[in-house]
This record gives C-alpha cells, structure tokens and sequence, in this order.
C-alpha cells in the first residue's frame, strides 16, 4: 500500500500494481511497455511525463539525480544523461481521488 510520499521505480512491477494506493506519487520507468498490462486501474491513473505539470518532471530528475549520486547507479545516470529520450519511457501514477489535485498546475487548486 501506498499513503503517501514519491517513489521513482527503475525496475519491473508486478500485476495489480496500483491496488490500495491511497496517495502520493510513483513514477515508473517502463521502457518496454508493459505497465499497462500490470496496473490495477480501478484506483489508479498514469500519465506521460507530457501531461504532466512540469513540476512532477522536475521532481523525478531531482530523485534520479539524488539517486545516482548517493548509489552511483549507471542507470540513472544514463537516464539523465538523455533524458529527452528516457522521459518517453516513465509514467506517473496516482491515484484517481488525488489526481485532479495532482494535475492542476501550481497555485491553482482543483474544483
């Protein structure tokens, strides 16, 4: 379960993923495509690094900078290095009673 917080997952996910998440923010790199097929979409929605206020990409850098820094993982190097090729392949996820709250741009609050 997830209640709150921001997690940024570089590796596979199982089925149902999604299921009991009551808050916060996941993003997913998922360069094959698959998250789709895993999500429990009941409680969930998922969005392109597009759709999103720029805001959470910033943050997802700033996890993946962090990240490689005190772990020294290549991957997320790699992902920063070319992140106009890599930000293609991550989704938000959140879930759909915070979502609207999530998606609306910064000072403004959702209806």
């Amino acid at each position: 379960y997830m209640t709150g917080g921001t997690v940024a997952i570089l590796g596979d996910v199982g089925d149902n993923f999604g299921a009991g998440m009551t808050g916060g923010r996941a993003f997913l790199w998922d360069p094959k495509g698959r998250f789709e097929k895993v999500a429990n979409p009941d409680g969930i929605d998922w969005y392109g690094l597009d759709d999103v206020p720029e805001r959470h990409e910033a943050n997802l850098k700033e996890l993946l900078t962090e990240h490689a820094e005190r772990t020294g993982s290549q991957l997320a190097r790699d992902l920063l290095m070319d992140w106009d090729q890599a930000r293609s392949d991550f989704v938000m996820v959140v879930p759909k009673e915070i979502s609207e709250r999530l998606m609306a741009p910064a000072g403004e609050k959702a209806a």
